[in-house]
């Protein structure tokens, strides 16, 4: 068992599927408290009914990560609904709209950019404000990519708001470090999500023949990193990015 989890309050934003669903399942496991945060209603009650089946305590929120009155919501009605501050803060929420550089439309780019940047801006900066009013530490884990570090056909805008992410989450654990809040990011390769099931068969192959390990990953896979950085073992970890690719970017 990690130490420092137990009867903490996590705010998981992608808690509806894929990677966020399996964290808070974990985070559950070690028990946490959970406040699940995601567009999708259906999937958040999904993840909420497994996690009640366990026996664990969780409360579900839906909200769009991009608008700060959303975000604001969720942290604002987790910490009441569980009397207690929320001192982690998980960020796995994502979307794509993969199309080649020179057919790229605006609304391809700026959805991106509103989901990926702009939402782990407000998730990060509305999470670590409530604890520092608090006075409370804590940790904030955001999800890069492997594609922000290596690039990816069809992929600009996904590609640089990961790189985004990952300089973005170094600059806020300078910021953050002397109030005792610590901010990390997680550098996923190809995992096997539902958003990976929309990849075309023959990319797929090629990332399968570029992967050392020579698979896709999975959630649980991945799921017990962002455990460790969320808990009392990684107390002096900050403003790194860790890969969890297989070997892809080696």
């Amino acid at each position: 068992m990690l130490s420092g989890l137990s009867g903490k309050l996590a705010l998981v934003a992608g808690a509806g599927s894929g990677i966020g669903k399996t964290v808070a399942l974990k985070l559950a496991a070690h028990n946490c408290k959970v406040g699940l945060f995601d567009l999708n209603e259906e999937g958040l009650e999904k993840t909420k009914s497994e996690i009640c089946s366990t026996g664990g305590l969780c409360a579900s929120f839906v909200g769009d990560i991009s608008k700060r009155e959303h975000v604001q919501c969720a942290v604002d009605n987790a910490s009441s609904h569980f009397d207690t501050t929320p001192t982690i803060g998980i960020n796995c929420a994502g979307i794509t709209r993969d199309a080649m550089l020179l057919k790229m439309t605006d609304e391809q780019w700026d959805s991106i950019m509103s989901c990926h940047l702009t939402g782990t801006f407000l998730f990060t900066q509305i999470m670590a404000r409530q604890m520092v009013k608090a006075k409370a530490h804590g940790s904030i884990v955001n999800t890069g990519s492997i594609s922000g570090k290596i690039g990816n056909a069809g992929q600009a805008n996904y590609s640089a708001a990961k790189a985004g992410i990952i300089a973005f989450s170094k600059t806020t654990a300078r910021e953050l470090g002397p109030k005792g809040i610590r901010c990390n990011t997680i550098v996923p390769g190809f995992i096997s999500t539902p958003m990976a099931d929309a990849i075309p068969p023959h990319i797929k192959q090629m990332v399968l023949m570029m992967t050392p390990m020579g698979r896709f990953g999975e959630t649980a896979e991945i799921a017990d990193l962002y455990c460790f950085l969320a808990s009392e073992n990684s107390t002096f970890i900050t403003g790194v990015d860790i890969e969890v690719a297989g070997g892809l970017a080696m």
